[in-house]
């Protein structure tokens, strides 16, 4: 690989052991890096053992500076600065040796010869990350998120051990035969005290690009433990696992912001997304703060996440249309009023075919409609007015305005839920896809200037950037982040059809149900306009429905999601657009 390299069967004699040469393995700017041999005895209860093992070893090489004369390195030492490099090189070694994590590289010593420094390490068969990803094209998420995890595992030794790695790319990280992750080249790595102040003066390095954040070029030391440099390093790893590619740089991505979409392509959830997304914040304060808060945020994905279960059916009978799910409404006579007379036969038909199952009794404007769902009869009382525009699944919130004098579906909790989105007109209408704070119903983003502010409060319930309260009003807004955990915590979900739309039957303690349409989502990192995303979200069992809250810097909501027969909270761009299903308080 280079005329300057040791030659095959070239001899090193270390403190403890001596090494054979076998080939180059690879070479960077202040290294490289050889597979050896070396004789090693094993101890047994009946004696010793003498065997080869093979390990790696690496050899402190100024590319740019350095030549050799035979086995000796050369070097004009400018300015001292050999010396300054390869001291800070041997210090790597010394460091590396006293860390001891499965997750990190195990060296077995290191030594001087031939003018320079070297360290013998353990040899991993399984090749560099990098190369691993290339070969697949990118990972899937599973492997991704345990990758990460190891990688994430050593980290957060090393920060628990005030070191800090400061260049973690895939280059940097090897598998080992049986499939872990172990974390090497500690070239770039810094030690700090106690205190948080480093041991030595040297700066610290820009790291890889793609790889480091915008700060640590530029890092002036006296500002703590800056362990959010690892950070964003190791969600910039997960990027590239999961797409194939390597992340834009850290100036792009605060010029242009983070760019989902390549994520999206390689149908990465949305969950996932938004945990890498939180990791390559341009701004540190906006990254989780430790290596262990990361990980916690994919612990918590995963425990949101429920496993894809056997689809069934939500009806009774071959016909769709037992399901009592809807909250019952007694709507007002308007020329809309025929959309009704569907549910009316429907509701005949199941009768005839399910007797008992539901009965649908339809009076004047003050009357009660009573759905009998066995086993547990349910009873809602409403009253809904509608304007006299028709209704399809992609209006905006204009074209409907119910208004509940009772109101909503009691599922036991701690606020009654709607029956539909905002946008449909009944259970089984998608409704729209709509932007964080923009009530309008435009499609637009409610992150930047043109509707109706740059900076809508952290949390928009209730308030004039609340969608639902502007088009429905008489109480109804937008859920809160608790609210959304417990409709997902306290209540029994069973993926089906409901009038021939896929979606989730939630049916609370009580009983009462209520369903969510398989809407999908659109994609709003455009210039704040919200595109349809292209996917069968029916096929792909996929649904997202806001929440009012969001987080302020970061510039993302949390959010119902379901997607695969997965399901939970997670948190992405509050750009995008999302189903709307209101909530309102109990009486």
């Amino acid at each position: 690989m280079n005329e300057n390299a040791l030659k095959p069967n070239t001899t090193l004699r270390g403190k403890a052991y001596t090494y054979t040469i076998q080939k180059v393995l690879g070479q960077g700017t202040f290294g490289i890096t050889y597979l050896a041999t070396t004789q090693v005895k094993v101890t047994g209860a009946l004696g010793e053992l003498e065997t080869t093992m093979q390990v790696a070893i690496k050899e402190f090489f100024m590319k740019e500076m350095n030549g050799r004369e035979e086995n000796s390195v050369t070097s004009g030492n400018k300015g001292g600065v050999y010396d300054k490099y390869k001291q800070k090189f041997a210090r790597e070694a010394e460091n590396l040796s006293k860390l001891h994590h499965p997750n990190i590289v195990r060296v077995l010593e290191y030594f001087e010869a031939n003018n320079t420094v070297y360290y013998a390490m353990e040899y991993m068969e399984g090749g560099s990350l990098d190369k691993y990803i290339e070969q697949k094209g990118g990972l899937p998420e599973a492997k991704c998120v345990k990758y990460a995890k190891q990688i994430g595992a050593a980290l957060s030794y090393m920060h628990a051990h005030k070191m800090l790695h400061l260049d973690l790319k895939p280059g940097n990280v090897m598998l080992r035969k049986n499939g872990d992750a172990v974390l090497i080249d500690f070239g770039l790595s810094k030690q700090y005290d106690e205190s948080g102040n480093p041991e030595t003066s040297t700066t610290v390095g820009g790291g890889t690009p793609g790889y480091a954040p915008i700060e640590q070029a530029n890092y002036h030391e006296g500002k703590g433990f800056p362990v959010t440099m690892d950070v964003y390093a190791l969600g910039a790893t997960m990027f590239k696992m999961l797409t194939g590619e390597r992340a834009p740089e850290a100036a792009d991505i605060l010029n242009e912001g983070f760019p989902a979409y390549e994520l999206q392509k390689h149908q990465v959830s949305n969950a996932l997304i938004a945990c890498v997304a939180h990791a390559m914040s341009a701004l540190k304060k906006d990254r989780p703060q430790s290596v262990e808060a990361f990980l916690k945020s994919l612990d918590n994905r995963e425990e949101g996440d429920v496993w894809p279960e056997e689809e069934t059916d939500l009806t009774e009978s071959e016909e769709d249309v037992a399901v009592p799910i809807q909250p019952t409404v007694d709507p007002t006579p308007t020329q809309n009023a025929s959309k009704y007379k569907k549910f009316i036969t429907l509701g005949l038909t199941a009768i005839l075919i399910i007797a008992g199952t539901v009965v649908y009794t339809i009076l004047k404007s003050d009357s009660k409609v009573t759905e009998n769902s066995s086993p547990t009869e349910q009873t809602y009382s409403s009253t809904t007015q509608k304007t006299e525009q028709e209704v399809d699944s992609s209006s905006s919130a204009t074209n409907t305005t119910p208004t509940f004098t009772e109101l909503g579906v009691d599922l036991g909790l701690s606020v009654n839920w709607a029956g539909w989105n905002v946008g449909a007109s009944a259970p089984d209408e998608y409704g729209g896809l709509y932007g964080w704070a923009d009530p309008s119903g435009k499609k637009i983003s409610g992150n930047n200037d043109e509707y109706p502010s740059a900076n809508p409060p952290l949390n928009i319930c209730g308030t004039n950037y609340d969608i639902a309260n502007v088009q429905w009003g008489h109480g109804w807004r937008l859920p809160t982040k608790a609210e959304m955990e417990e409709l997902i915590n306290k209540c029994k979900w069973e993926w089906g059809t409901y009038n021939n739309t896929k979606g989730y039957k939630v049916t609370g303690a009580n009983g009462n149900s209520i369903f969510l349409p398989a809407g999908g989502y659109r994609s709003g990192w455009l210039g704040g306009e919200i595109l349809e995303k292209g996917i069968e979200y029916e096929k792909s069992r996929e649904g997202y429905y806001m929440t009012g809250s969001s987080y302020e810097e970061t510039h993302s909501i949390p959010h119902l999601y379901f997607h695969s027969g997965r399901r939970g909270l997670a948190t992405n761009p509050r750009s995008n657009g999302y189903s709307v299903r209101p909530v309102a308080p109990k009486k």
